[in-house]
């Protein structure tokens, strides 16, 4: 019944459209047309340093709907989500007979915490984004690791060798293919150490040092390892920090009270809070910030009294070290960005379990109360979720709320931006921009950008010196990669000649970003030269052209990059520039090894558009010489 009814509560965003990650990570659709080239896009992954194969698997066979149909991916989705609902009431009915609960009570506290768990609002994002299945297929795994966990784990009393080979199989084989969906996966290391520090007992039939071995190989050592890992990202570089925004120091700060909010919005949802736009988050720049001081110290707390309390109150220790290791890697060190509802996705498992234990392994009585304020909870819930999903499914409405609701969010009025231009609104578009703007008077390519659709309009007039005033204004505007395209969408009006743009004035403008301390990571200056590339060959300077090409094939060496320079220099003249290009991209070749045999596909590509070029010019030569 659950599951129908939280299929209802998602259907109403099936209708939703593409958000701003999803081109990035999932463009390579496009070029799927057949196994060969589904094969070629699973083993071109780039959203994480493991590529996420598995997740790419489920997405090539629907390359169909890309980017036109969103509604064929989203339901998927949804689908994924309802199958990880039965996975987690599965794996906490597993949990509760570990506990040695009654065969009804593991049930019960199973299927009510999965049914809350199915329909956390704070979880839509990670459904209503299509590229956030990675999300929820590697805890698919996750989910399905823990549970053969479990399961081997029942046998201990009765054959213990083969039950701690099957345990160990299943967490390496678990996170393996979680951590190949999406690198987070391997946190089930982390999950189970925590139910087993927590919540379950040494086997009588182990003795107490064969136990510890094996808990420390099969635990400890990958902890320590991750550990060691997240310690190696501080401090963080000044490129980084410029990069970012905010220091090693400021992103622990500004986490810890990331996570009490998390936790907040997860039992307690609001419809305006739970946005996919988060880009304007306060950082906390400071411990003494009272904000800032109270979040660290409630952690501080929480951690102590789960540690102190684990033997007489385990449920909450439980609660506290699944849901901190759930976040230990988008919520610690590594600079990512600072807030995003979907990274929620397992952690909170954890203390919805301890919640929903607490309360039904309670009286008869209070049980009884509790299976019914459980489901009215779930009512409410599911209202909320609706209400959420509702607004996804309808793309302009949502972005204008979204606006609304994060008024200071440069995501928030580039979406709408573009739901406005495409009803053909673009004065409104401009003024959406300006306006938010007023907000980060430091992203001066809004202004950029509300400059190119002003333009359009207004052909008549000559724009050179509003052009030139850009070329200073990039070299200090804040990052985004929005700008490159910007960029890129300058370059196509200076192709048509408008805007007062041509390829000189594209030069000074991708040479104000690479200036631009911001803009100095080595994937970003590689586009923005592969931009400038095409912009010097269609002023006809090949030799600038070339040597764009070479620039980016130095600092960044990705293959759909060195497919597009085999397109940008098709039929553009001698070999020899072909040659330059194969040269650098052989000496290049990436060390990963999937990469390294699509980077060889191009290069043999390259070959024969050289060997082409080659033959149409010596033609040519022969014309001449008749």
């Amino acid at each position: 019944m659950a599951l129908v009814v939280c299929w209802f509560a998602y259907a109403p965003g099936i209708t939703g459209s593409l958000q701003f990650d999803d081109r990035a990570n999932l463009e390579g659709l496009a070029d799927v047309t057949d196994v060969r080239s589904g094969l070629r896009y699973i083993i071109s992954g780039r959203a994480g340093p493991l590529g996420r194969p598995i997740s790419l698997v489920t997405f090539a066979p629907q390359a169909y709907a890309w980017p036109d149909s969103p509604d064929v991916l989203l339901r998927t989705n949804i689908l994924i989500h309802l199958l990880n609902g039965v996975l987690v009431a599965w794996l906490l009915y597993a949990l509760g007979l570990a506990r040695r609960q009654t065969d009804e009570q593991a049930a019960a506290v199973g299927v009510a915490s999965g049914a809350i768990w199915m329909f956390l609002p704070i979880l839509a994002s990670s459904s209503m984004t299509v590229v956030q299945r990675m999300t929820t297929l590697s805890a698919s795994f996750v989910l399905m690791g823990g549970i053969a966990y479990l399961y081997a784990r029942r046998a201990l009393e009765r054959r213990p060798v083969p039950a701690l080979a099957g345990m160990t199989f299943a967490l390496g084989c678990g996170a393996t293919l979680a951590a190949l969906a999406k690198e987070n996966g391997i946190l089930l290391v982390l999950f189970i150490l925590a139910t087993e520090s927590t919540l379950l007992r040494r086997p009588e039939r182990i003795s107490r040092a064969a136990w510890r071995a094996w808990f420390g190989v099969v635990f400890f050592v990958p902890c320590a390892v991750l550990v060691a890992f997240l310690a190696t990202q501080l401090p963080y570089s000044e490129e980084v920090v410029l990069h970012r925004g905010f220091t090693g120091f400021e992103r622990l700060v500004t986490q810890a009270e990331v996570l009490w909010k998390y936790l907040f919005l997860s039992f307690l949802p609001s419809v305006p809070a739970l946005v996919p736009f988060h880009d304007d988050y306060q950082v906390q720049r400071s411990l003494m910030n009272p904000v800032a001081l109270l979040a660290v110290s409630g952690w501080i707390v929480a951690i102590a009294a789960a540690v102190m309390t684990r033997r007489r109150y385990p449920l909450f220790g439980f609660a506290v070290a699944w849901y901190l290791a759930g976040h230990l890697l988008e919520s610690s060190s590594i600079p990512l960005e600072l807030y995003f509802e979907h990274r929620n996705y397992v952690p909170l498992i954890g203390p919805i379990y301890a919640l929903m234990a607490s309360i039904l392994y309670s009286g008869a009585k209070l049980r009884r109360l509790a299976v019914v304020a459980t489901a009215g909870y779930c009512l409410v819930l599911g209202g909320v979720l609706y209400s959420v999903t509702s607004l996804w499914g309808n793309p302009s409405i949502a972005a204008e709320m979204w606006s609304i609701y994060r008024p200071a969010s440069i995501r928030a009025a580039e979406k709408l931006a573009v739901e406005l231009e495409l009803k053909g609104d673009p004065q409104v578009a401009r003024k959406v921009l300006l306006d938010v703007l007023e907000h980060n008077p430091e992203a001066l390519f809004l202004d950029f950008r509300a400059f190119l659709i002003q333009c359009q309009r207004e052909d008549e007039f000559d724009h050179t010196d509003t052009v030139r005033s850009y070329e200073d204004k990039l070299r200090s505007t804040s990052f985004s990669y929005a700008s490159i395209g910007l960029l890129t969408m300058s370059h196509l009006l200076a192709q048509r000649g408008e805007c007062g743009l041509d390829a000189a004035a594209v030069r000074r403008l991708g040479n104000s970003l690479m200036l631009n301390p911001l803009y100095r990571a080595p994937a970003i200056q590689h586009d923005i030269h592969m931009v400038l590339a095409q912009a010097a060959l269609d002023n006809g300077d090949l030799e600038l052209g070339v040597t764009h090409i070479e620039q980016a094939l130095r600092l960044y060496q990705v293959p759909w990059g060195l497919r597009l320079s085999g397109d940008i220099l098709d039929g553009l003249g001698p070999p020899e520039a072909f040659a330059r290009v194969i040269a650098e991209a052989r000496r290049r070749k990436p060390a990963h090894p999937f990469r390294a045999m699509l980077w060889q596909e191009q290069i043999d590509r390259l070959v024969d558009l050289e060997r082409r070029a080659r033959n149409g010019w010596a033609s040519t030569q022969g014309a001449g010489v008749r």
